[in-house]
């Protein structure tokens, strides 16, 4: 054994030896550069697909958010065969003028009192009244810390809107801080074909309309089991018209196959409508089912994935159901709306500034005759802005939610800024130099875009 080891040469002896302290250190200083380009490499990838992931996000909740919005729009003020489009009537003879195209406005027998779950239009009248379109829809510029106008402010919109909207704060179940608030209100469904009208004449009896007894068509309408004097909506082609009504049984022969509805003595006036035109498609539509009122704005809630950490979701409320969260990450929410006034010159306006309207003549478009409340001498409808309305600018500012930026200093620019004034400049703020958002929330490092789109309305006032 010892005479092998003693036969060895020195070359061999020196190939059987151990890295030198250093071919070591060489050794470890490449492998902590190959790690560290390694570590590197794999959280450039990572930040990459999370910034890839957090901006596919940011665009499909953005775009979602905005087909969403713009599809109420569109329907605002919608009722069957036409909308409340009165602007291009053509007038014949001196005053009092006579309208070639009726208003379509829907003509209201009843007081909104009346029937207290609808409260659609104005309250304490006796008489028979235009319903104004500003019923249908209303905007509220919020600042933090409150709104104008405010909401469910009486006689100046939709003022009951089935159940309250959460208050604002920076709280979870708050509403979020500066974000604007929108209602709108529509018709939906086909409701029911008006086949006859009877007894309609000024001192006769009180009106009937009958309509198709078909249980499948009448239940989805809402009419199977209505309850004595519910709010019926009946509109042909050439004018609208609300009243109470209750179900008194199909006719006597020889009109089998119907149902009727009877205008009840709760109206303001039980013995007079004006004549449908039921070849003309003439529908009837049972109100509380019918009638969609539908509210935008923005929420505080938890985040599910990070516990402790609040942000704000964009809502939309139905009537009287419970709010659905339809994207989260939503910051802001503004609105300006298209006012044309009485010479046809259309202003971008908030809706403060739509809901001031009424004091000058120019302001509207001419007032319709019976609408209430009825304005002063010169003067407009008060809130008559709202009626004239004819498209609404949508702005979202919408971030990614998660903090995906490996910076501190993310800028973004929005049309208005942090202190909610336009930013007319266009410039860029910077998230941590603001300290907390509008909504008043931390700012995180999270991107964000801004989404606009501006929606042409259809049912368009008079």
């Amino acid at each position: 054994m010892s005479t092998a080891i003693a036969a060895r040469t020195p070359a061999a002896v020196r190939r059987m030896a151990g890295l030198s302290l250093i071919e070591l250190m060489v050794t470890l200083v490449i492998s902590s550069i190959v790690i560290i380009g390694l570590v590197t490499l794999v959280n450039a990838i990572g930040v990459a697909n999370r910034t890839q992931d957090g901006l596919a996000r940011l665009q499909e909740n953005g775009r979602f958010a905005m087909q969403r919005i713009a599809a109420d729009l569109r329907a605002a003020s919608a009722q069957h065969c036409s909308n409340f489009d009165s602007a291009a009537s053509s007038v014949i003879g001196p005053f009092p003028n006579i309208y070639v195209d009726t208003a379509r406005a829907a003509f209201s027998y009843f007081n909104a009192a009346t029937n207290p779950s609808l409260r659609l239009g104005p309250t304490g009248f006796g008489a028979p009244y235009l319903l104004s379109p500003r019923f249908m829809m209303v905007g509220h510029e919020c600042a933090i810390g409150a709104c104008t106008p405010a909401l469910n402010a009486a006689n100046r919109g939709v003022n009951l809107l089935g159940a309250a909207i959460p208050n604002m704060g920076s709280a979870v179940g708050q509403r979020a801080q500066g974000a604007d608030v929108l209602t709108v209100r529509y018709l939906t469904g086909e409701g029911v074909r008006v086949v006859n009208q009877r007894e309609w004449q000024a001192g006769g009896a009180r009106p009937v309309i009958d309509v198709v007894n078909d249980p499948a068509e009448l239940a989805r309408a809402g009419f199977a089991g209505m309850t004595a004097n519910s709010p019926i909506w009946v509109s042909d082609c050439g004018l609208s018209e609300m009243f109470l009504g209750t179900i008194v049984g199909p006719p006597p022969a020889p009109a089998p196959g119907v149902v009727s509805i009877e205008m009840t003595p709760a109206n303001f006036t039980s013995d007079r409508m004006r004549r449908l035109d039921v070849v003309n498609n003439a529908r009837a539509y049972h109100l509380p089912t019918a009638l969609r009122t539908v509210s935008y704005y923005l929420l505080i809630a938890n985040d599910n994935r990070t516990p402790g950490r609040l942000i704000s979701v964009l809502m939309r409320k139905e009537g009287a159901n419970v709010a659905q969260g339809l994207v989260e990450g939503i910051e802001r929410f503004d609105l300006l709306y298209g006012v044309e006034d009485s010479q046809g010159r259309t202003r971008y306006l908030t809706a403060a500034q739509v809901d001031a309207l009424g004091a000058l003549s120019q302001d509207c478009p001419p007032n319709p005759a019976n609408i209430l409340p009825a304005p002063a001498l010169s003067q407009n409808e008060p809130g008559c802005g709202w009626r004239a309305v004819k498209s609404i600018e949508v702005y979202l500012l919408a971030n990614t939610v998660e903090d995906i930026s490996s910076t501190n200093d993310d800028e973004f620019r929005y049309s208005w800024l942090n202190d909610g004034t336009p930013n007319n400049a266009a410039q860029f703020e910077n998230p941590q130099a603001l300290g907390a958002t509008r909504n008043g929330l931390p700012a995180g490092r999270m991107l964000r875009r801004e989404f606009r789109t501006l929606v042409n309305l259809r049912g368009y006032n008079y």
